[in-house]
C-alpha cells in the first residue's frame, strides 16, 4: 500500500498540487503517516532475521540490504519532501530504492517460506 502511495504522490506531483492549491493533501498524507507502520515493519524484519542464529548467509545479506535501503529510502524520502518534489532525479530515486526495498522483502519472505516448507518436509 505504502509503494502504491508513494506512486501516486510521486506521478501526480501530489506534495506540489498539496503545497500550492490544496489538492491530493489526502494521497500526500496517507504516504506520509504510511512511513510509520512500513519502516517498523521492515525493522522487524532485519531484527527477526538477524536475532535468528540459524538464518542462511543468503537472509543475512538480505536483511542487510533490507536495513541500507530502509535507510536510503528515509533520507531520500526526507529530502524530496523538503524540496517539494522540485528536483526530479531524487523522487525518481526514492521511487526506485522503494521499488527494490519491496522487492528485496519480497524475496526475503519467500525465501524464509521456502527455508521453512523444506525444514517442515525434512521433519516429516
Amino acid at each position: 500500500i505504502q509503494s502504491i502511495l508513494g506512486g501516486l504522490v510521486g506521478s501526480r506531483w501530489a506534495l506540489h498540487q498539496c503545497f500550492g492549491n490544496s489538492e491530493l493533501c489526502t494521497v500526500m498524507n496517507a504516504h506520509i503517516i504510511g512511513v510509520v507502520p512500513a519502516t517498523l515493519s521492515c525493522v522487524a524484519v532485519v531484527i527477526s532475521v538477524w536475532r535468528n542464529s540459524n538464518a542462511p548467509k543468503y537472509s543475512q545479506r538480505l536483511a542487510q540490504i533490507t536495513a541500507g535501503l530502509l535507510i536510503c529510502q528515509i533520507l531520500l524520502g526526507v529530502a524530496t519532501f523538503k524540496l517539494h518534489l522540485q528536483v526530479e532525479p531524487l523522487t525518481v530515486l526514492h521511487q526506485t530504492i522503494g521499488a527494490a526495498l519491496l522487492g528485496t522483502l519480497v524475496v526475503l519472505t519467500v525465501s524464509s517460506l521456502r527455508l521453512k516448507n523444506s525444514q517442515l518436509a525434512s521433519q516429516e
